[in-house]
Parts: C-alpha cells; sequence; structure tokens
C-alpha cells in the first residue's frame, strides 16, 4: 500500500483545467490518469500511466503499478520533478 500513496491517481471522464497532475509532477510524485485528461505523455516521458477511463482499465493497471520496483518508481519520480 506504500506504493499506492506515492503515487498519485487522477479519474476522471475530462479535464477542462485541473492542475491536480502538473502539482503532482512538480512534487516529483508519478502520476496515473485517465485518457479522458490530456496527458499522454505520462508515458513517453515515464513519468505515471495514462490509461482508458474505466473500471475495467484500473484493474487491469493496478497489478502493473503494484508491481513496480522500488528504484523504477524513483526514476519515474525524478523525471515527474523535472517535467
Amino acid at each position: 500500500m506504500e506504493l499506492l500513496r506515492s503515487v498519485a491517481k487522477h479519474r476522471q471522464l475530462f479535464e477542462n483545467f485541473g492542475i491536480v497532475v502538473p502539482e503532482a509532477l512538480a512534487a516529483g510524485v508519478p502520476v496515473m490518469t485517465t485518457h479522458g485528461a490530456p496527458w499522454h505523455e505520462l508515458e513517453t516521458k515515464h513519468c505515471g500511466w495514462w490509461i482508458p477511463v474505466g473500471q475495467a482499465a484500473l484493474d487491469a493497471e493496478l497489478p502493473k503499478l503494484l508491481s513496480v520496483k522500488p528504484e523504477d518508481l524513483a526514476a519515474m519520480a525524478s523525471g515527474a520533478g523535472s517535467w
């Protein structure tokens, strides 16, 4: 569960002007958000996950998140902070 506390989760159908994701990135916290938000670069910049909207997608991605090695999460956090 400690891992889940170290990743910002941002689940929504759309984003009109949210600052949750940039605030988390600025703090060096990797982010998981949905395709409803315009953050596709989270994955290409290796500082988070951009997943389809819906519970099924979240259920599929959480085991992957939980299997991330601490050193890989630290690298993601470093990338998040430098974005």
